[in-house]
């Protein structure tokens, strides 16, 4: 089911921020190249990723509600 699912990634996500936030995932200086963006750290992936899926997690649950 489509609405489950976007619960799941939100699940993930905060899992993610949780484990940031107390040192589970490890930061470091390492530079990883996006092929649009250019050169990028874990955080700034990690960021990113969150912030592109919640966008996409907005844009179902407005197809779902239209």
């Amino acid at each position: 089911m489509l609405v489950l699912k976007v619960s799941k990634q939100s699940n993930n996500t905060r899992t993610i921020l949780y484990d940031l936030s107390t040192g589970r995932i490890s930061i470091d200086n390492r530079v990883y190249l996006h092929p649009l963006l250019g050169e990028m750290t874990i955080i700034d992936w990690l960021n990113f990723t969150i912030h592109h899926t919640q966008r996409h997690i907005e844009q179902i649950k407005d197809i779902i509600n239209n």
